[in-house]
Order: C-alpha cells, then sequence, then structure tokens
C-alpha cells in the first residue's frame, strides 16, 4: 500500500478525468504524460497538483517525431517555471531516487528546447 504507483499515459483522454480525482486522493500515484493534450495537463495540475505529474516521451516505443509532439503539449499548458521543472524533471528523479543536482525552474525551461521541433 506504500510503494509509488504511476498510472502510465495519465489514464488518456477517456480517462483523464477519474484519473485525476485518483491522483489527488491517492498520495502515492503519480501520473505519467505520455499524450495527454495540454488541456488534460492543466486539468490533471489543478486537480492533484504539479507534484503528481511525470512528463513521459514512450522513446523506444514510439516515434522521434512524438517526442517534440509531446514537448510541445507541456509547452502549450504555459505552466509556471515551477511546475515546468517539477513535470519534465523533479518528479521523476525524486521518485526515481536520482541524484537531484542543483537546478533552478529557470533552468528547466533552457532544457529543452522549445517551439515547433519537426
Amino acid at each position: 500500500p506504500e510503494a509509488d504507483i504511476v498510472l502510465g499515459h495519465a489514464g488518456l483522454a477517456d480517462y483523464v478525468y477519474p484519473a485525476g480525482q485518483l491522483l489527488r486522493d491517492i498520495p502515492n500515484l503519480y501520473a505519467c504524460l505520455c499524450g495527454p493534450r495540454c488541456g488534460d495537463l492543466q486539468y490533471l495540475i489543478q486537480e492533484a497538483g504539479s507534484h503528481k505529474i511525470l512528463f513521459g516521451s514512450d522513446f523506444g516505443i514510439a516515434e522521434w517525431l512524438l517526442l517534440a509532439e509531446r514537448l510541445d503539449n507541456v509547452y502549450a499548458a504555459d505552466l509556471s517555471p515551477d511546475d515546468l521543472h517539477r513535470v519534465l524533471y523533479q518528479n521523476a528523479a525524486r521518485l526515481l531516487k536520482l541524484d537531484q543536482s542543483p537546478l533552478s525552474a529557470a533552468d528547466a525551461t533552457s532544457i529543452v528546447p522549445k517551439g515547433d521541433l519537426t
């Protein structure tokens, strides 16, 4: 009951609203964004908080250009620098117990290119 659980694809489009409620109510449940639309991302953050959301790429399964599209979706959600830092880096590093070298929220926006990457 105390293990961290990551909900893949954030429940996808049909289940994103119940997923947001579950994320809000279950402390050790997190969501991985492997394709949600920017409106879904905004809803999940509003419902559960940015500390519960991880960026996911499906890299290795999905085509390379989908990574750019998924990053564009995150940027289109117009998150604060702190939320962006949590979603793109900090949450995954925390859950995976990775060394978290100091990185400012402003630096998080410079790590991944913005705009159309296709």
